[in-house]
């Protein structure tokens, strides 16, 4: 076989794989037909298996942190509260994080003052545990 020979038959695994229901080619032999049906079914295969499932679903995007948990909601008071009392500039919790998590954005207000990103807190009318 020669290398554009190769490259059309990759081709058409790839294209059988896409299309199930694809015709065999005047070109392609009976034999190359069923060797390119078997690899197409593998890419298939593969295909589906590299698809990550909605964000909302998928459970290492959750354990990352990448999901909202509805418990949750913001808290600005309380981390105001406690930048405070470190003794921290919203700039410098900013800086904090951003060497904790590699990046973070800060927000400005329309004055021009920046505020660092609140804290959370549960949305139930049950105490955090001490």
């Amino acid at each position: 076989m020669t290398a554009n020979r190769d490259d059309r038959i990759a081709d058409l695994v790839t294209a059988r794989a896409l299309d199930p229901g694809l015709s065999r080619p005047d070109w392609v032999s009976d034999s190359e037909w069923e060797e390119i049906s078997q690899l197409s079914l593998i890419e298939r295969e593969l295909r589906h298996a590299a698809q990550a499932p909605p964000l909302e679903r998928d459970r290492v995007a959750a354990m990352l942190g990448l999901v909202a948990d509805p418990a949750l909601q913001l808290n600005p008071a309380g981390l105001k509260r406690h930048r405070q009392r470190a003794r921290l500039t919203p700039s410098q919790v900013a800086a904090l994080l951003a060497a904790r998590a590699g990046t973070s954005r800060s927000a400005t207000s329309s004055d021009g003052r920046t505020r660092a990103a609140p804290t959370f807190r549960r949305r139930s009318s049950k105490p955090w545990p001490r």
